[in-house]
């Protein structure tokens, strides 16, 4: 009797871009997002862990190859069950969040403070006539 397939399960999220298929012009805009669920079957599983391939017949093997998800990793890429895998999903887009409002406060203090308030130069060089 053959063994039946089993499944690591992960959430992403897709956004899909706008087509403008009457070129009225308004083809800019966010596009829409969604959270797809995607299965990567399991093709042997260790003591350690299981070794998965791609999601769909299209690819069965992800781009990187087969991939080796250790069991007990507390960041994984993929669950073995789908509410471990929303709850991972969440936790990575929180991650995201919170790298990128890092950003957006770093770029706010740059552009707040005045270049030409500083005497202090990290280096000088000069630039010879014709050099360019």
């Amino acid at each position: 009797m053959p063994e039946e397939k089993r499944y690591l399960y992960r959430y992403k999220d897709v956004t899909y871009a706008h087509f403008d298929e009457f070129g009225d012009g308004d083809y800019c805009g966010r596009g829409d997002t969604e959270v797809v669920l995607e299965a990567y079957e399991v093709t042997k599983t260790t003591p350690k862990g299981d070794w998965i391939v791609g999601p769909d017949s299209r690819n069965q093997n992800l781009p990187w190859g087969p991939r080796f998800v250790l069991a007990s990793a507390k960041r994984r890429f993929a669950a073995r069950d789908k509410d471990d895998a929303y709850d991972d999903f969440r936790a990575r887009k929180k991650a995201q969040l919170r790298i990128l409002h890092s950003q957006i406060a770093r770029v706010e203090e740059a552009l707040r403070k005045n270049p030409k308030d500083y005497t202090h130069f990290f280096g000088t060089f000069e630039v010879k006539e014709g050099a360019w």
